[in-house]
């Protein structure tokens, strides 16, 4: 099965979380998996999504955060799109290139992108652009709004950005999106061979209820269905 650009980089966004638990980092090291692999792996992620998407906090999935940023996405989506594409078809493609509507732990991505891409019309000095953002305004995507989404993914943030190219293309998106997965397939083998802990493995999300969603080019993990337990929810990694 083909993945998307954005389902490659949820599976990348859920092994760089997984490794921060210390057991997860430590075995991952025990086979040569340092600092500078940990950066190349944002690093790929933010190249490859587009967006300037850094290292997350330990932040419980039942935090809401991701359910606001869901719910933000699933309004300004439709309308921004709906907007530009009749009066600014260009500016709509360049605003929404590998972009769909997410949930969970994906929507941080495409929501990172999305105001990322918006902030830069608002630096262009391109007419288009301009008059783009300006329709978005009128929308009601306005300032306090964009700020709003951006104090959400704050917190899920706790490393400084990285410059990556303002305008990337779609050939370097596509690109970036290939060296991205080349990195999780390399290291999602010694990570499945490193680690035996099944919470930890559930971590990086590799056990799910069903193997149906695994691509054709990815190992398939020989263990069972996930247990209950997860290593986000409270006192899991207490218990152990």
């Amino acid at each position: 099965m083909s993945l998307t650009i954005g389902q490659k980089s949820v599976r990348v966004l859920k092994f760089l979380r997984g490794i921060r638990h210390p057991r997860a980092y430590g075995a991952l090291g025990a086979h040569g998996f340092g600092q500078a692999d940990l950066e190349e792996g944002w690093a790929l992620l933010r190249r490859a999504s587009g967006t300037k998407l850094d290292a997350p906090k330990v932040v419980p999935r039942k935090s809401g955060i991701y359910d606001q940023l869901d719910e933000l996405e699933n309004l300004w989506f439709p309308i921004c799109r709906a907007s530009l594409e009749r009066r600014f078809p260009a500016v709509a493609e360049r605003i929404f290139l590998n972009l769909r509507q997410t949930s969970g732990v994906e929507v941080s991505v495409s929501m990172g992108a999305f105001v990322s891409r918006v902030r830069e019309l608002e630096s262009s000095k391109n007419k288009d652009d301009q008059q783009a953002r300006a329709v978005l305004e009128e929308r009601g995507l306005t300032q306090p709004v964009l700020q709003q989404i951006e104090a959400l993914l704050e917190q899920l943030e706790v490393a400084p950005p990285v410059p990556d190219p303002i305008h990337p293309s779609a050939e370097d998106i596509s690109a970036a999106e290939d060296k991205m997965w080349s990195w999780y397939l390399e290291w999602s083998v010694v990570a499945r061979q490193a680690i035996h802990d099944r919470r930890l493995l559930r971590s990086f999300g590799f056990l799910t209820a069903s193997f149906t969603d695994v691509p054709e080019d990815e190992p398939t993990p020989e263990d069972g269905p996930a247990e209950s337990e997860d290593l986000d929810s409270p006192g899991a990694v207490a218990a152990e």
